[in-house]
């Protein structure tokens, strides 16, 4: 059985003074979206496409302790949001 996530990746500029990539995690049954913080400020605005993939797998890690085996990402806005599916 295939076990995966999805979402957006949002550039979230609420703490202006911190900038930073969150992840809303999305298709959670009877639940609301997540946010899971990347808790990664170095990962700029302008990110590349591998690095956003890379900061995707990281934070997936620390919150289900599994590594994604593949992660796709689809522009939504350029560099505000990307859609994100990952497989486990």
């Amino acid at each position: 059985m295939e076990v995966y996530a999805s979402g957006e990746l949002v550039w979230d500029t609420t703490e202006t003074d911190a900038p930073r990539w969150v992840l809303v995690l999305h298709d959670q049954p009877r639940d609301a979206p997540g946010w899971l913080d990347s808790r990664d400020p170095a990962t700029p605005q302008a990110a590349s496409a591998s690095q956003c993939v890379e900061l995707i797998r990281r934070t997936l890690h620390q919150a289900t302790g599994q590594w994604p085996v593949h992660v796709t990402l689809t522009p939504v806005q350029y560099r505000q949001r990307l859609r994100f599916r990952a497989t486990f």
